[in-house]
């Protein structure tokens, strides 16, 4: 279901990519294995989407409302403090292996060493800690063994898609992340069947589907690539946390910068704005998905010509952008004449629904410029600038919705999420811009 082929419309948007190739128009400048890598993200996230909606029924139901606000507030947790648990090891591994695949070995173990380390040492302080962290009560073992499944073994498993990636083999990536999804449905489903779920079976179902799936991806993928070598020597550790701590940064900037908002509305404005504005907002960061697929699969081409300069990076994101923009044009274009039918389908609780998404759907323009352009700035190894610019703009996007939110509820959300994402985009092109001069002076 993964090995997708390109049809014949596939075949029509890569010539155009294909006919601007570096060089003489080789295959080797080539975009369509990108168009192709993303294709199969995007059959992946579609297999993920049907598999997380049943989930999410299944735990709603078998847990009860208690039991299933215990498990959100712990993967919320999580999920802040992933990225620095790996140190941004996964997106190193991929620069590694994308600009020298012959040292794999060692990239990757040094992502395994490090995953695998920090991710275990945080899953054992959060057993003792979160529960008292979040105010919520939750059995020992089981939320370590919830912790460990998350930050190791879904660690492990992204450095081996960051392997995957560096080598454009992201049918793969999409191959294990599916299959990650769809076990942990099956274990869930059927320990429900036999015993019925509880937050301590729950755990161990979770950390059941995370591992198996771990064991499988190392059989089939990573016996092939030889003995990681892990790393020896405290220089080597120092350089991976020096780009590790601000690709994390980056990490949590951009999580922050999607969703302040939503936390920050129903204290300032109430439940009901930020119902309205979270359903709508998951629309449009649903309709982001493919464009999102597109720029995964980007990423190991921008950190090989970014290697060379931030210019020779920028050139993919030229030839790219003309696609992104037509797609990201004409669905929000889409979704604005959609809207009275989509807040149709959401409920008769939903009354605003539409008028959010008519104000809101055009922030897609936005990511579709600013995104690929910051993953060219990544890909020239400008991690701290990037890092820089996102908690700047996270910084003015928390006093714009501490000011506009008391006086104009979701519009004042809305509002300063134009204005951060737009100064986001100017700090990105700044940098671009300083870079163009300086190599003009040079």
């Amino acid at each position: 279901a993964f090995r997708l082929r390109a049809g014949k419309a596939t075949s029509i948007m890569t010539r155009m990519f294909d006919s601007e190739a570096t060089g003489s128009g080789g295959a080797e400048g080539s975009l369509r294995p990108v168009l192709r890598g993303a294709l199969h993200l995007l059959s992946g996230q579609s297999v993920r989407l049907i598999s997380q909606s049943l989930y999410l029924v299944l735990l709603t139901r078998s847990l009860g409302a208690d039991s299933y606000s215990k498990v959100t507030a712990l993967l919320a947790l999580f999920v802040s403090i992933y990225p620095f648990t790996c140190l941004g090891t996964p997106l190193l591994v991929l620069r590694g292996v994308a600009r020298s695949p012959e040292q794999r070995a060692r990239h990757w173990g040094a992502g395994l060493a490090i995953t695998v380390t920090l991710g275990l040492l945080a899953s054992l302080l959060l057993a003792f800690v979160a529960p008292r962290l979040l105010g919520i009560d939750f059995p020992r073992l089981p939320l370590f063994l919830f912790a460990t499944a998350e930050l190791v073994g879904f660690g492990v498993i992204q450095v081996l898609n960051g392997v995957q990636q560096g080598e454009e083999r992201l049918g793969r990536v999409a191959v294990i992340l599916a299959l990650l999804s769809v076990l942990r449905l099956g274990i869930m489903a059927a320990v429900q069947f036999v015993a019925g779920l509880d937050l301590a079976r729950f755990s161990y179902a979770y950390f059941a589907g995370s591992m198996l799936t771990l064991t499988w991806a190392l059989a089939v993928y990573a016996r092939h690539w030889g003995r990681p070598v892990l790393p020896r020597r405290i220089a080597e550790l120092r350089a991976i946390a020096r780009d590790g701590i601000h690709v994390s940064l980056a990490a949590s900037g951009r999580s922050l910068l999607l969703g302040l908002d939503k936390m920050m509305l129903p204290a300032l404005f109430g439940l009901t704005a930020a119902a309205q504005y979270g359903a709508a907002m998951r629309v449009v960061m649903f309709a982001f998905i493919p464009l999102q697929s597109l720029l995964v699969a980007l990423l190991p081409r921008l950190f090989q010509e970014g290697g060379r300069s931030l210019k020779d990076g920028l050139q993919i994101w030229r030839r790219t952008a003309p696609l992104g923009m037509a797609y990201a044009l004409s669905v929000a274009l889409l979704i604005f004449l959609a809207a009275p039918l989509i807040q149709t389908v959401l409920g008769p609780e939903f009354t605003e629904v539409a008028d959010v998404l008519r104000r809101g759907v055009w922030l897609l323009i936005l990511l579709a410029l600013y995104q690929p352009l910051g993953d060219a700035l990544t890909g020239a190894d400008f991690f701290a600038y990037r890092s820089f610019s996102l908690i700047v703009a996270v910084a003015c996007n928390f006093g714009l919705n501490a000011w506009l939110i008391p006086r104009h509820g979701w519009r004042g959300a809305l509002l300063a999420a134009y204005a951060s994402n737009l100064l986001l985009l100017a700090l990105y092109a700044l940098r671009v811009r300083k870079n163009a001069r300086q190599a003009h002076e040079a």
